[in-house]
């Protein structure tokens, strides 16, 4: 997927990637809840859905590179301005993270998705994206804020 050198041995197998972009209150409050950290942008309603889907990307020729390219193009690319994206090059797959305040789980999942398919498959990736499986992890944050 990728003509760059291969990565150096020594560079971090896992990272968060975080944009640089506009941000949402429910992005600052997922960032918040990924790190174990209180915000000041917490709300009293606590209705947001936050959405983890893991995608796993087989045959990559530099996992670190084609990876990255694959978060950059998730903030630039999905149309939802997400904050957030966890790279594990060993594992070859990318966690798009995504906080959306809809009435229901299947909604926030089906929107994330739609949103990482248009981030995988934009022209500037170069073609082809290998894939493999995935994974969803759904947390509702008003069970986190009944459970503080």
């Amino acid at each position: 997927m990728t003509t760059q050198p291969p990565t150096p041995t020594d560079a971090p197998m896992q990272w968060l990637m975080v944009s640089g972009g506009e941000t949402e209150p429910a992005d600052l409050r997922l960032y918040a809840q990924l790190a174990d950290q209180e915000t000041e942008h917490r709300t009293d309603t606590g209705e947001a859905w936050f959405i983890g889907i893991t995608r796993v990307f087989t045959g990559c020729s530099d996992p670190r590179a084609d990876l990255e390219r694959l978060a950059t193009s998730w903030f630039e690319n999905s149309g939802l301005a997400p904050l957030l994206a966890q790279v594990d090059a060993e594992a070859q797959a990318v966690t798009f993270w995504k906080a959306l305040e809809v009435a229901e789980p299947t909604e926030a999942i089906q929107l994330t998705d739609e949103g990482i398919t248009r981030a995988i498959e934009h022209p500037n990736l170069g073609g082809g994206v290998p894939r493999a499986g995935f994974s969803v992890e759904v947390i509702a944050e008003r069970e986190i804020d009944d459970q503080r």
